[in-house]
């Protein structure tokens, strides 16, 4: 794997940081899938998809669509300040408001840490 690689070589403590967070985050989310794959999930009202925090991007498309006729100068360029991101679990939704927790360190993600 790539990032395996990249955090066995020499790297800036930031670098590092967020290697080893996008690692953790990534086992994580491979470890629910397993979860969910083997709890045989099929349908939305069970109880171990609706314990799982989801994402919607609303108006995904409509900002996707904007980048790319946008004038040449700014072609590309994705304004996620006009994306509309709802999170969801147990039913309960809020909007998300991107703010930025900064880049700190995760041994582990436990059920207890999850939820913290």
């Amino acid at each position: 794997m790539l990032y395996t690689g990249m955090v066995r070589k020499r790297l800036g403590s930031h670098v590092r940081l967020s290697a080893v967070s996008l690692l953790t985050g990534h086992v994580h989310f491979r470890d629910i899938l397993n979860s969910l794959l083997r709890e045989r999930v099929q349908k939305e009202e069970e109880f171990f998809w609706q314990m799982q925090l989801k994402f919607e991007a609303l108006n995904l498309q409509e900002v996707v669509y904007k980048s790319a006729f946008a004038p040449a100068g700014a072609r590309g360029k994705l304004d996620t300040h006009k994306l509309e991101v709802d999170c969801e679990v147990f039913g309960h939704v809020r909007s998300y408001g991107f703010e930025y927790l900064g880049n700190c360190p995760r041994l582990v993600v436990t059920p207890l840490t999850e939820r913290c």
